[in-house]
């Protein structure tokens, strides 16, 4: 149990085989719940009872595949002040995404070749690593799928974009070429810049 205490110090919610790597059996994992000291939130992993759970870290460890997109993006950015009730994930084609539905997520597909383009890191608000789309590639996915956006949120993210201190256009030509939208982007830019 000590070495649990010890791990729990540095991280409060970690999957089964991150306790094994540090050394701690799947027994003691099993005390710890029937103690009370950790929670078993789903299949594979805990949340060490003195923290809050962080719901979008606890999503992306139980489905590996998801990219934070879209609004959600926009809001782990920091380019919009709308927190999401509902998050925006991007999962390559073919991805089953019937449980992401179910639990009421907006699930956008993207062909596998595309996927990857502008993937990053940034901390949750718990300061959990998220895998998300940088600010350039979220600023062409709102335009592809303007339809379904919030429109304060794409506004509010298009225009704290234009004082973003470290935009990078090369980047947002590339990727509005990428997905499709080179013409809107353009147009857009053209406006609010």
């Amino acid at each position: 149990m000590d070495k649990l205490n010890q791990f729990l110090k540095h991280r409060q919610t970690f999957r089964t085989k991150d306790a094994e790597k540090a050394g701690i059996s799947r027994p003691c994992l099993a005390r710890a719940v029937k103690e009370k000291i950790i929670e078993r939130v789903a299949y594979g992993i805990y949340v060490g009872h003195s923290e809050f759970e962080d719901p979008m870290y606890i999503m992306q460890l139980k489905k590996r595949k998801i990219v934070f997109s879209h609004a959600t993006a926009l809001f782990l950015h920091g380019l919009t002040t709308r927190n999401p009730i509902t998050y925006d994930v991007t999962v390559p084609q073919g991805y089953n995404t019937a449980t992401l539905k179910k639990i009421g997520c907006h699930v956008h597909s993207i062909r596998p070749s595309l996927y990857d383009l502008g993937l990053t890191t940034v901390p949750s608000v718990f300061g959990n690593t998220l895998s998300v789309y940088d600010i350039e590639r979220t600023l062409c996915d709102m335009v592809k799928d303007k339809k379904r956006q919030d429109l304060f949120v794409y506004a509010e993210g298009f225009m704290e974009y234009v004082t973003y201190p470290q935009k990078r256009l090369d980047h947002l030509t590339e990727y509005s070429r990428s997905l499709g939208v080179e013409e809107k982007m353009r147009f857009l830019m053209d406006v609010v810049l």
